[in-house]
């Protein structure tokens, strides 16, 4: 479920019962009545109003194989209507909220490998960082064009980090 405190934790109230469970959550830091929610079945829920209401966006990218399979999620923090997906598909931008869905340009098809994370720098929205396996790549142009980068581990990446005072340096996470 979704709970929140307006009392520093001492009580708490359920905003909205998820039953799947919920696997994900991305905040808008400039705006703390935004959320994403991801359920453990893959259905995605966005709330403008702290939970009070929810808006299912699963249905937008339905359209792409295993894209409901989402393994990580980002917000453009600078453009947050801009948001991104990873899972088993590949990689997937809304450049509405989450209402629509395109396949972004990453280096590795759709569908072949997937995509298990992705983080967008908190101060540049042209610089996009995915994970496929154990591989890191990284966009300078919104995703139009990846590099490559030296890969710290052969175990798959589950998230990305980058930090939002020294954007130079990135965290990579693994784990089973």
């Amino acid at each position: 479920g979704f709970f929140e405190s307006s009392d520093g934790g001492k009580s708490w109230k359920v905003q909205r019962w998820f039953p799947d469970g919920l696997v994900r959550l991305v905040s808008n830091p400039s705006d703390g009545a935004n959320y994403f929610v991801v359920t453990s079945h893959g259905e995605m829920f966005r709330t403008y109003d702290r939970g009070v209401s929810w808006t299912r966006l699963t249905e937008g990218f339905r359209q792409f194989p295993k894209a409901d399979r989402i393994a990580g999620v980002a917000l453009d923090i600078m453009n947050p209507s801009t948001l991104y997906t990873a899972s088993p598909y590949g990689l997937l931008r809304s450049q509405n909220g989450g209402t629509t869905w395109s396949s972004a340009n990453l280096i590795v098809p759709p569908q072949s490998s997937g995509a298990n994370a992705v983080t967008v720098n908190p101060k540049n929205s042209r610089q996009i960082f995915a994970a496929v396996g154990a591989q890191i790549y990284r966009s300078d142009d919104f995703g139009e064009h990846w590099g490559i980068l030296n890969s710290p581990t052969s175990d798959q990446i589950r998230m990305i980090y980058v930090d939002p005072e020294d954007t130079s340096i990135v965290y990579a996470v693994v784990g089973r």
